[in-house]
């Protein structure tokens, strides 16, 4: 016989034999009116119940605590996700600093280039002007030197015309 029928027949109760079968039909079926029956057989069922109860609360908290261990480990994993995020765009992100700085390097590079071409250059402009320069000097030297020549030549002409003079006079 079921427990549920021994019930109904009054010969046996619950602490009679049926309380491991009465247990499994609790736990398994407590919507069919079976807790409020065996409330009705007395303080022990109600014990019994009561401990299905709290199994129930227990196994409910326990549920609970697991949805909120599985939501704090989705949030770590979201947050794990965003760190990873985070380093992998600041990774992009000093990647291409790296390549603003090489890129700086390299047109630091081709500019100390040019400032050395130029430099090279301005040296040879240099040179050339002081080639110039001394070639405009000694240009300057051979005028000189033919202006006092022509100086002393045009003091000797300029005596002999007043001496022509003289004579004409």
């Amino acid at each position: 016989m079921s427990a549920e029928w021994r019930y109904r027949d009054g010969k046996r109760d619950f602490s009679q034999g049926a309380e491991g079968e009465a247990t499994c039909r609790i736990a398994k079926d407590m919507s069919q009116g079976a807790e409020e029956r065996r409330y009705r057989d007395g303080k022990g069922l109600w014990t019994l119940v009561r401990g299905a109860e709290r199994r129930y609360r227990i196994g409910k908290n326990f549920s609970q605590g697991a949805e909120r261990r599985y939501r704090i480990a989705k949030d770590f994993s979201q947050g794990a996700e965003r760190c990873y995020r985070i380093a992998k765009d600041f990774s992009q992100g000093a990647e291409r600093c790296y390549r603003i700085a090489k890129d700086f390097s390299q047109g630091a590079e081709r500019c100390y280039r040019i400032a050395k071409d130029f430099s090279q250059g301005a040296e040879r402009c240099y040179r050339i002007a002081e080639d110039f320069s001394q070639g405009a000097e000694r240009c300057y030297r051979i005028a000189k030197d033919f202006s006092q020549g022509a100086d002393r030549r045009y003091r000797d002409g300029e005596g002999t015309v007043r001496a022509q003079r003289g004579d004409i006079g």
